[in-house]
This record gives structure tokens, C-alpha cells and sequence, in this order.
């Protein structure tokens, strides 16, 4: 187990504890925005679904924290993290 989250557990108050989900929240969220913003308009990516499916298609748009995808059959609001370059 990593020190980080040995320090993590150890916190014995609520009031801690909510400082550190807070400052996890924030974070998660600025990297979301980073991977998403790491793609451009009309570059081909690709991601696995839930059940494992491979999909592929293009960059229709770059929200704050997902990418909007298009396939041939429909469009994907993807979390940026989870897409890859094809």
C-alpha cells in the first residue's frame, strides 16, 4: 500500500476527510479536462466500452471534460482518459 493511502486512512476526522475528497475532486477533474483538450477536431481515436467492444471514429467536438465521438452508426461522449489515438 502506498504512503499516500496509509496517510489517507489514518485521517481520524470527518472534517479532514472532506478536505482530502475535495482536493481529489478537483484534481480528477483538472486531469479529465487535460486528457480531453490532448485531442483535436477530426483526429481518429478509438476506446473500449464497458462490455469490451473496440470503437473507433473521429473527434466531433472537445467538451470540458468528455470528447464527443462520431461513428459511422451513432456518437459517443467519452471521458478523454479513456480514449486512444487509432
Amino acid at each position: 500500500m502506498s504512503t499516500v493511502v496509509k496517510s489517507v486512512l489514518a485521517i481520524d476526522n470527518l472534517e479532514d476527510l472532506r478536505k482530502v475528497q475535495n482536493a481529489l475532486a478537483i484534481r480528477f477533474k483538472e486531469l479529465q479536462a487535460r486528457a480531453a483538450h490532448s485531442f483535436s477536431v477530426g483526429q481518429r481515436v478509438s476506446f473500449t466500452t464497458k462490455n469490451g467492444q473496440k470503437i473507433t471514429g473521429h473527434v466531433l467536438k472537445i467538451n470540458q471534460k468528455t470528447v464527443s465521438v462520431k461513428t459511422m452508426t451513432s456518437e459517443w461522449k467519452v471521458s478523454g482518459s479513456l480514449l486512444r489515438s487509432a
